[in-house]
């Protein structure tokens, strides 16, 4: 048994020092193992001996693409091919994890935005499906940028590539950049940054992704992205705020905060805006998502919304109450009133619901705001939303 948990040290150790020494998940594990008595210093010192008579021998093993332990990745890693040559026309490698139409939501809309204007300032853009596959949606993907960015997107700039298929490896350019749009592609571009000319990537934040998922695994790797070496691009003030005030990650530097780029998303007026309402009953919409996004916080909406209807605060008569965001199946609200799910819309027939809906109760428990409650009060309605750190009202 010392046997084997003095390799368990040795080879801990090696990953530790190449991965995660100086950072906050390194730190955090390394003083809880030795607070539980994990790593005694003996063995620690076992370790650093191995390592300076070569003991460990440095291959792929002790690399992040070795782990295979279930549960650790929320994605698997992709293999690149690269060409070891400098290519005259680098891409940058944009990491999505779909291109499929259907998946479109505000978050991939932005980055797929960014993209565009990339291909017309002449960069080249790869668009790298890593969560699944992209064969056959090229014509519509092309289509639906189109119709983002009002004008045709440059195609011959623009490739899009299927990594779902993990056994083929997907060619580059030693000095390509990667850019990664989620926490999990994040951890698919660090993974292959030893091996670029450049070792920072763009990290696209459009949340603070760590709620994505309750305390665990996955929770702390999230967290550990924004440690990593990148170059970020913030949506939204109020998130920049969060990530700077809270010291997470890399943005307890202070140079470091100074070089982040920062936007604010813009509602498309000419889709959200102040129209007659055509019908008799009024609308509430509730933005549901109980098994897409738990942070959406359907269980308190409709909590809310029982209470609404069982407490005689909204006539029946008078109110239609709509779920929008995901199928579910009608819920009772009490006193003769039900909360139904309208179909998925696409982006035009969703824009119209918003402009003849009276409220639209969204929830987000994070510090970005998220999009309807900005696109419904452009519509000239009430948007009811919950406070999060910084995110105390939205005017």
């Amino acid at each position: 048994m010392n046997t084997l948990i003095t390799l368990l040290v040795k080879y801990f150790y090696s990953y530790y020092r190449k991965k995660l020494i100086g950072t906050r998940f390194g730190n955090y594990l390394s003083n809880l193992s030795r607070s539980k008595g994990y790593f005694q210093e003996h063995l620690v010192k076992i370790a650093k001996d191995s390592q300076k008579n070569n003991f460990i021998v440095q291959t792929e093993t002790n690399t992040l693409s070795d782990i295979s332990v279930p549960g650790f990745y929320l994605t698997p890693l992709i293999k690149f091919n690269i060409n070891q040559n400098f290519s005259k026309e680098p891409h940058i490698n944009i990491l999505l994890p779909s291109v499929r139409k259907c998946h479109m939501s505000g978050g991939p809309n932005t980055a797929l935005i960014i993209a565009a204007m990339l291909a017309e300032r002449g960069w080249n853009i790869r668009l790298i499906a890593t969560d699944a596959p992209a064969k056959g949606e090229e014509n519509l993907l092309y289509g639906h940028i189109d119709n983002l960015i009002k004008r045709k997107v440059k195609r011959s700039s623009i490739s899009i590539i299927d990594g779902f298929d993990r056994s083929k490896k997907i060619d580059i350019d030693i000095n390509d950049f990667f850019f990664a749009t989620a926490w999990w592609t994040a951890v698919i571009a660090q993974d292959v940054m030893d091996k670029m000319a450049y070792k920072k990537f763009i990290y696209l934040i459009q949340d603070y992704e760590p709620i994505l998922h309750n305390g665990s695994s996955f929770h702390a790797l999230a967290n550990e992205t924004y440690s990593f070496p990148h170059i970020p691009i913030i949506n939204t003030k109020l998130l920049f705020s969060y990530l700077v005030e809270n010291k997470i990650g890399l943005f307890a530097d202070q140079s470091f905060q100074k070089d982040a780029v920062v936007f604010e998303p813009a509602i498309d007026q000419k889709f959200f805006f102040a129209e007659k309402k055509s019908k008799s009953k009024h609308n509430l919409l509730f933005y549901a998502r109980p098994n897409a996004a738990s942070r959406n916080l359907f269980e308190i909406g409709a909590a809310a919304l029982q209470l609404l209807a069982k407490n005689g605060l909204v006539d029946s008569n008078a109110w239609n109450f709509w779920a929008v965001g995901e199928d579910i199946a009608d819920l009772d609200l009490g006193n003769d009133m039900v909360l139904k799910t309208i179909p998925w819309l696409d982006f035009a027939d969703y824009a119209k619901q918003v402009r003849q809906s009276d409220i639209f109760l969204s929830l987000m428990y994070s510090p970005h705001p998220s999009y309807p409650p900005l696109e419904m009060a452009a519509s000239g309605n009430f948007a009811v939303t919950n406070s999060f750190s910084r995110k105390l009202m939205v005017s």
